[in-house]
């Protein structure tokens, strides 16, 4: 049994705005919302409907934080499968999106952050053990000339 989504929304309103952006997104959440427009049908409108944005779900009924909230769980629930390497050493894809995030650079979850000084880890950008390997590649530099002056 397919469900009924219904989005009471306003093309004045902010919030709705941004709402249909953010579903809009989620190509699952997409296809299944059904528009409403208040504005163009005022004396239509069913009694629960208190303000906009607002989303029934079958029998649920959705707005305000607890809309939002829903809408991030099914972006969640909606990741694409896993990007695929292109063979330039890079992905063709990213299959994260963004909710509410005013970055603008589209994704939902950070999955790394960079160390550096210009990153607030100052100190951090060489391991102990680069200087370590550093030390070892110098002394087997010296070891080989010494061999190779044994040689000739």
């Amino acid at each position: 049994m397919s469900s009924s989504w219904w989005l009471f929304y306003s093309e004045r309103c902010a919030h709705s705005k941004a709402f249909l952006e953010a579903a809009a997104k989620i190509p699952t959440v997409a296809k299944k919302i059904n528009k409403v427009e208040v504005e163009k049908n005022v004396g239509r409108l069913p009694s629960f409907l208190k303000g906009v944005p607002t989303l029934q779900v079958d029998d649920e009924v959705l707005s305000g934080n607890e809309l939002f909230a829903w809408l991030e769980k099914q972006g969640i629930q909606d990741l694409s499968p896993a990007p695929m390497a292109n063979g330039k050493g890079g992905f063709d894809m990213n299959p994260y999106s963004s909710v509410g995030d005013d970055s603008g650079d589209g994704n939902l979850f950070k999955n790394f952050t960079l160390i550096g000084t210009e990153n607030g880890s100052s100190g951090m950008d060489k391991k102990a053990s680069d200087v370590q390997t550093d030390a070892n590649l110098e002394q087997l530099t010296q070891q080989r000339a010494a061999d190779l002056r044994g040689i000739m």
